[in-house]
């Protein structure tokens, strides 16, 4: 999850988390509706140059445990818009 503006001129260009897969684990219909597991949003306000955090992943839905490390290393890639 990705918040604020980087700074002018600036846009995402792309973005990678480290791992990039977690395991979960719960009941198979719990499973079977999360597409994916986001993080704590990652504030890109004012960024004028590449951003990146250790971010705490969000907390997964009731019945649903995160197996292995609930952080992730996350990089954001910025460049100038149009390029």
């Amino acid at each position: 999850a990705l918040d604020g503006r980087p700074a002018d001129g600036l846009e995402v260009k792309g973005w990678q988390t480290n791992p990039a897969d977690v395991e979960i684990v719960g009941a198979a219909p719990l499973l079977q509706r999360i597409r994916a597991v986001e993080t704590r949003p990652v504030d890109l306000a004012g960024a004028a140059r590449d951003v990146v955090r250790n971010v705490p992943l969000a907390a997964p839905p009731a019945g649903v445990r995160i197996e292995g490390p609930t952080v992730v290393r996350v990089q954001v890639r910025l460049g100038r818009g149009g390029s």
